[in-house]
């Protein structure tokens, strides 16, 4: 069962009635998906989860979690159930609009929108999906500074580019 209620997205979890995202802010990492999440949280009329990235409309959260799994718990807020995910916009008041904001969802499109579809039913047209794109040579210089300055980047820019290297 699904309802709408002024912009607000609603389905029914074992017979409770409970939000999920109005929006979605979605694209490649270092194009400033972090910067629009971070203004929006502090906008009065939005609620975003405290955590960026809950990648629960992956389809696969858990799958993924072990993927990425690296012996910390470093990806401990990664949503895997259905009844977590909406809990994570129970905070919101009813004069804002909710959305989230996960990377990944843009790269897996293809288990994404049917995942939504099946969540969100009918109501599937009235989510917004905000798409963030960067020119490419400026994504990839960004995101190997934050790899180096990390310790995780031994190679120089110009040997990680390099063909045989990405392959």
């Amino acid at each position: 069962m699904f309802s709408g209620n002024g912009g607000e997205v609603k389905i029914t979890i074992d017979g409770r009635i409970s939000r999920v995202p109005d929006f979605l802010i979605v694209g490649a990492p270092r194009c400033g998906t972090t910067a629009l999440y971070q203004y929006l949280c502090s906008h009065p009329g939005v609620f975003m989860p405290a955590e960026k990235e809950p990648m629960f409309l992956a389809g696969y959260p858990k799958t993924l979690k072990t993927y990425l799994f690296d012996g910390t718990d470093t990806f401990h807020w990664m949503t895997t159930e259905l009844d977590e995910y909406a809990a994570l916009f129970e905070p919101a008041r009813e004069n804002q609009i909710t959305g989230e904001s996960s990377t990944w969802y843009l790269s897996h499109h293809e288990t994404v929108i049917p995942f939504i579809q099946n969540i969100y039913g009918e109501q599937a047209d009235q989510l917004s999906i905000i798409i963030i794109l960067r020119n490419p040579a400026e994504r990839i210089w960004s995101h190997w500074n934050l790899q180096r300055g990390s310790g995780r980047e031994p190679l120089s820019f110009e040997s990680a580019i390099q063909s045989d290297t990405i392959r």
